[in-house]
């Protein structure tokens, strides 16, 4: 289920109460701008976008004022369901292996009922360039997964991830992608396919 954070209360009630005969609901703040970020670098700006599981935690992307590296950390994902927040992932972040951090984020979060949220995340900083610069991860408040990398080979062997998509994800925390491919044996034959990890 995805929502969108800034909508009022008092329209969401209303849908609520005029279009689903009188049942009631309540809501409740995940979190506002002004909130500290959870590592204490920063403040929570604006919110993009959110995803709910089953167990009713929201997860989100978000950007952030007041950070000590300015440009280079004031984004990240982060989950919460109306106490302390978990950050998931931060824009200057190291990735697993070390090759790179993160520098942005897609705006979609896919989020499992497990609390894992899945993402793209673009990268800087990493030893080959544009080649190996973006890629899809995971994370649940530990130390990020890598499932996949522009430039790694895949199964088969045949070529290269050239751009892989935003993930889709599931409660095992299994993610499907789509991806194009480059040096493939086809050309443009066999240049793209859907794939998990």
């Amino acid at each position: 289920m995805r929502i969108k954070f800034g909508i009022p209360t008092v329209f969401l009630t209303f849908i609520a109460s005029g279009f689903l005969h009188a049942q009631s609901y309540t809501s409740s703040v995940v979190t506002v701008s002004g909130n500290a970020a959870p590592d204490g670098n920063g403040t929570l700006a604006t919110f993009a976008d959110a995803v709910l599981n089953d167990g009713g935690q929201a997860a989100f992307s978000a950007s952030l004022a007041g950070t000590a590296g300015g440009g280079s950390d004031d984004g990240g994902i982060f989950a919460g369901s109306g106490g302390t927040l978990t950050q998931i992932a931060r824009e200057g972040q190291s990735v697993p292996g070390g090759d790179g951090v993160i520098s942005s984020f897609t705006l979609l979060v896919r989020w499992n009922d497990s609390g894992t949220a899945g993402f793209f995340a673009n990268l800087s900083g990493t030893s080959g360039g544009g080649n190996d610069n973006n890629g899809i991860f995971l994370g649940s408040g530990g130390p990020l997964t890598q499932i996949v990398r522009k430039g790694q080979v895949p199964p088969g062997g045949n070529g290269v991830f050239a751009n892989p998509n935003v993930p889709a994800l599931n409660n095992n925390g299994v993610a499907g992608f789509a991806s194009s491919l480059t040096g493939t044996i086809g050309g443009l034959n066999d240049d793209s396919g859907i794939f998990t990890g």
